[in-house]
């Protein structure tokens, strides 16, 4: 179990709150809340071909966003978490550190299991700490130099056009 600290974590990592990250076995049912509802329009979109997910960054006019997934055809990368969560829902959430390998020993010096590390990517790297530590909050600390800017329409990137060519299901 982690210990207490007087500094919190995110102070001690140098850590700035990113986005949440809300998944469902359909993009085009997050669409009618994300965007149509709160206004959103997506910034960027990606297919993670090696572990199998779809993934559109939907912004809002105040600077703020929101990471929305999908499973990619054939892919069990969701399996788990569908299986407990049908619908979909929350699954993480993302700090932003300037340093992922002193964030990483940080974490592991306050007792924190760190899982998933992921250094391949000049401009995104990642590791997340343990479900079980962390009462069922999936907690991303990444370094990105990425770039949120690219033109696609939300119809194009339902469409697959944006990645590997596979509509949303």
């Amino acid at each position: 179990m982690p210990h207490p600290t007087t500094d919190g974590l995110a102070q001690l990592l140098g850590a700035s709150f990113e986005h949440v990250a809300v998944a469902a076995p359909r993009l085009r049912d997050l669409v009618p809340i994300y965007v149509d509802l709160l206004g959103g329009r997506p910034l960027w979109a990606s297919d993670n071909l090696a572990y199998g997910f779809r993934v559109v960054v939907i912004g809002y006019a105040n600077g703020t966003w929101h990471e929305l997934m999908e499973p990619l055809r054939g892919s069990t990368f969701f399996d788990k978490f569908f299986a407990k969560r049908p619908a979909g829902g929350l699954h993480h959430i993302t700090f932003l550190v300037d340093d992922i390998a002193a964030a990483h020993r940080i974490c592991e010096e306050r007792g924190f299991t760190v899982v998933g590390r992921s250094d391949e990517s000049e401009e995104w790297k990642e590791f997340f700490l343990d479900l079980r530590e962390t009462h069922g909050t999936l907690i991303q600390i990444g370094q990105s130099s990425l770039q949120l800017n690219h033109t696609w329409s939300i119809e194009q990137i339902l469409k697959g056009e944006h990645g590997n060519g596979e509509p949303s299901p």
